[in-house]
């Protein structure tokens, strides 16, 4: 009864925006646009954007088959979601107790980050899965000293998982949990007892063979590039360097976590001097295993994004329920309520209608009212965004001032999207070369992927030499 009441909440926490929303911001965009070129190709192995590589993260997974809306790409992450959570209330029920793992799993369900990532075309939310699994499955027999093969399966079978969804995050924390747990036990035979039940023999062979077979046609299709990109330029990058303006300080995700917790942080903060009274019990030093380390880790990588620390959420969730006893029901479910009505009014009713912030959505809505079905050859000058792609399609051309000439002269019919500080040289141009050039409209706004107002402009081309 209390698994169906938590699907419930989070449906109505999730489904909010997710149909209606356009992409929403450009990992999202970029994603949706490599998955819809896998279906529209039917190569589910070489991760592409129009004709440039996009060597950065392993394995993508097939959609819903409706390749032109947003939604189709964002089912994994919401199913995803829900599962994260469900699993952490049915491992939790075993650990802490159902009443402790009922709140803290709706407590993780309506976390405001956790809401944001199960509406996101990404593969965040999967890698939140596949830790969830791992860590929960290792947490059962830490606490437990349980020898049930099939934890230990699922534990290996999860991190095979999480390498081919996003590389070696979720095995990093598993690790950094499992040397933190030695720690705390002083490194005694009679405590790691339970370093056996993980069968490591048998979990390597697992990953093994769920990885390599699919490493090794990657490497070859790719000539060893998708190696130099995911690992080299990828991963070591942001763990050694700033990619992409994403560079902040040390204490970044402790200051965004009171907003991205939430409610969880109305509970966790009064009870920080009750985990350190009890921080002997297993579960207890499992949890900050779990934390501490990772989160370290991710707040000195110069690389850093709000979801980068979703994955030890989980952890904190359990701790606030395996001291639940003083939480008021019946005041945490107006809370999620409050959230619930607060997310629909947001997403459904106030994002998708704000003006000047859905760019490529109002471009593509112009361009495509006058096209038609007709093909029509389209480049885009100065705004190079993934979601205007994704939105018009894998030949829209991505060009800059000076080829864009060179492509009003080859084709008889075009439409050309320009910010309209640009638009002067090239209308002179096409005057020059007797091109006409009409304009079909303008759109102003945003873009948020950068932070900077955008004034574009939309013209017909006609070449009629």
């Amino acid at each position: 009864m209390r698994s169906f009441f938590l699907l419930v909440i989070l449906l109505l926490l999730y489904l909010p925006g997710f149909f209606t929303l356009p992409p929403i911001d450009r990992d999202e965009a970029r994603f949706a646009q490599s998955s819809k070129q896998m279906v529209e190709s039917g190569d589910y192995v070489d991760i592409r954007i129009q004709d440039v590589p996009r060597y950065k993260k392993p394995i993508g997974a097939k959609t819903t088959g409706v390749v032109d809306k947003i939604w189709s790409y964002r089912v994994p992450s919401l199913l995803a979601a829900i599962l994260s959570v469900l699993a952490l209330f049915w491992f939790g029920i075993g650990i802490i107790g159902g009443r402790g793992a009922f709140i803290s799993a709706l407590l993780f369900g309506s976390s405001l980050l956790l809401i944001f990532e199960a509406h996101m075309a990404k593969t965040d939310a999967l890698l939140l899965l596949s830790v969830v699994a791992a860590q929960c499955s290792l947490f059962t027999i830490y606490v437990k000293r349980d020898s049930n093969r099939y934890l230990s399966t699922l534990f290996w079978v999860a991190q095979g998982f999480g390498i081919l969804i996003k590389g070696p995050i979720t095995p990093i924390i598993s690790f950094l949990t499992i040397i933190t747990l030695l720690v705390i036990d002083k490194y005694k035979r009679e405590e790691m007892v339970w370093l056996r039940y993980l069968r490591f023999p048998f979990g390597i062979a697992i990953v093994l063979i769920m990885v390599l077979p699919w490493l090794v046609v990657i490497t070859r299709v790719s000539d060893g590039d998708f190696i130099r990109e995911s690992l080299g330029r990828d991963f070591f990058s942001k763990a050694f360097s700033t990619q992409e303006s994403h560079g902040f300080f040390p204490g970044y995700y402790l200051l965004l976590f009171p907003v991205t917790f939430f409610p969880g942080t109305l509970y966790l903060f009064s009870r920080l001097r009750l985990f350190w009274r009890n921080r002997g019990r297993r579960e207890v030093c499992f949890a900050l295993a779990w934390i501490v380390p990772s989160w370290i880790l991710f707040e000195f990588m110069p690389t850093k994004l709000p979801h980068y620390v979703l994955p030890l959420y989980p952890a904190i969730a359990l701790l606030i329920g395996a001291f639940s006893e003083s939480i008021n029901l019946r005041r945490l479910y107006y809370c999620v309520a409050v959230i619930i009505i607060s997310v629909f009014i947001a997403l459904e009713v106030i994002a998708p209608r704000l003006p000047g912030l859905w760019i490529s959505r109002e471009v593509a809505g112009i361009v495509n009212e006058y096209r038609g079905d007709r093909f029509v050859s389209i480049a885009s000058v100065g705004y190079h965004e993934p979601s205007l792609v994704f939105q018009l399609g894998r030949d829209t051309a991505l060009l800059d001032n000076w080829h864009v000439r060179n492509f009003i002269s080859m084709n008889r019919e075009s439409i050309v999207i320009i910010n309209n500080t640009d638009a002067g040289p090239l209308l002179n141009y096409a005057a020059m070369k007797s091109i006409k050039m009409e304009k079909l409209g303008e759109v102003a706004g945003v873009n948020y992927s950068k932070g900077k107002w955008l004034e574009l402009d939309i013209y017909v081309v006609s070449n009629l030499n």
